[in-house]
C-alpha cells in the first residue's frame, strides 16, 4: 500500500503505463459516488469539504503514426473556445498539450492530450484525460457537474472512459482514533476492507463495494475504493480525509 501513496498519479496518468479499471465501460460512474462521497461529510458536523473531484481518462490507438500536425489540429479546437493552453510540448515523438478552463459556476475543468507512439506497432497511441473540480460541494447535488461532464465525453468523443471520483475533507473530531473512524467511513460506502496501511499519523485503507461495478484487482483481490486519513500538525489541526474510487489519484 505504500507504493500505491508514492506512486498513484502516475500509475493511473503516465502515459507510458496505468492502473486497468475492469467495468469501465458502465458510464456514468462517477454520480453515485460522489453523492455518497458527499453525504458522509454533509451529514458529519466536524467535517468541512476541502474539494472534490471527478477524472476522465480515454485512450485510443490509431493504426498510422500521427504527425505532429495532426497533434495540432487535434488539440488546436480548445484554444479558440476559450480555453487556456497552459503547456504544449512536441518535441521529440511523444507530444503533450494541457488546457484549463475556469467556468462562471466557480468550477476548474483540465484537459490534457497526449500522443506517442504505440509500442512494437506501427500507430499512435492517443490519451485524453478531463478533470473537473470545485470546492462548492452545492453544485455536487445540482445537475450542473453531471450535465458539465456529460458535455465533455460528447466533445472529446470518449467512447469508453475510466473514470475516478474522489472527495477531500477536514476533519475536527476530537476522536484520535483514525484507523476507527477510517473503518466507519468504508462500513458507510457497504464496502468490505482488503488492505491497510497504518502508521502513526496516517491509514489508509483499501475497500470493496460489490455494487459498484469499476475495481482495480490487488493482490488478487478486487477493491473500489480508497479511504486515508492523515493527522495535521499543529494544535486542534484536525485530520485531512480523502476517499476516492476506484482509488485515490492525487497525493494524500
Amino acid at each position: 500500500m505504500v507504493a500505491w501513496r508514492l506512486v498513484v498519479f502516475g500509475l493511473v496518468f503516465s502515459i507510458v503505463g496505468y492502473a486497468h479499471v475492469q467495468g469501465a465501460n458502465d458510464v456514468p460512474t462517477y454520480q453515485q459516488p460522489l453523492n455518497e462521497f458527499y453525504q458522509l461529510v454533509e451529514n458529519n458536523e466536524d467535517m468541512k469539504l476541502n474539494e472534490w473531484r471527478i477524472r476522465l481518462r480515454d485512450e485510443r490507438v490509431q493504426a498510422r503514426l500521427s504527425t505532429e500536425e495532426d497533434f495540432m489540429e487535434e488539440v488546436a479546437s480548445f484554444e479558440r473556445n476559450g480555453w487556456e493552453n497552459t503547456s504544449l510540448l512536441t518535441e521529440g515523438s511523444e507530444w503533450k498539450a494541457h488546457f484549463t478552463y475556469v467556468g462562471p459556476n466557480g468550477l476548474t475543468e483540465s484537459l490534457q492530450f497526449f500522443a506517442y507512439p504505440t509500442p512494437n506497432q506501427n500507430g499512435s497511441t492517443h490519451l485524453v484525460t478531463y478533470e473537473v473540480f470545485g470546492t462548492n460541494g452545492s453544485v455536487i447535488e445540482s445537475n450542473i457537474v453531471g450535465e458539465l461532464v456529460e458535455e465533455r465525453i460528447q466533445e472529446l468523443q470518449m467512447d469508453s472512459p475510466t473514470t475516478y471520483v474522489q472527495i477531500q475533507a477536514n476533519d475536527r473530531s476530537s476522536s484520535k482514533d483514525i484507523e476507527k473512524r477510517a473503518k466507519t467511513w468504508i462500513q458507510h460506502l457497504g464496502a468490505e476492507t482488503v488492505e491497510a496501511l497504518n502508521e502513526e499519523l496516517f491509514v489508509s485503507y483499501s475497500a470493496y463495494n460489490p455494487d459498484w461495478t469499476p475495481y482495480i484487482e490487488t493482490n488478487g483481490t478486487r477493491m473500489n475504493i480508497q479511504v486515508a486519513i492523515r493527522g495535521n500538525q499543529g494544535l486542534g489541526a484536525g485530520t485531512t480525509v480523502t476517499i476516492g474510487t476506484p482509488i485515490i489519484t492525487t497525493e494524500y
